[in-house]
């Protein structure tokens, strides 16, 4: 009965559509290596240049991508110099 309906084939078809779009989404996603890193001679990123991620203790800065504490930035300041 559920043959003759056609429900089948539009299950079938919804289901191989969803599976390209799946697979296509998937070749258009940067490889895992990701971006090439900013390099080592590049200066810390400074509190003023961050958005704050979080306000507690300690707070927490959003910088590049990436979220430091405000201990680690300091650290990353004192290091460079």
């Amino acid at each position: 009965m559920i043959l003759k309906t056609g429900y089948w084939r539009r299950g079938l078809a919804l289901a191989s559509a969803v599976l390209a779009m799946g697979l296509c989404g998937c070749s258009a996603m940067a490889p895992v290596g990701g971006a090439p890193q900013a390099s080592a001679t590049a200066p810390p990123p400074l509190v003023q240049d961050c958005g704050i991620a979080s306000i507690g203790s300690p707070s927490t800065y959003a910088c590049d991508g990436k979220v430091y504490t405000s201990f680690a930035l300091t650290k990353l300041r004192s290091d460079s110099k």
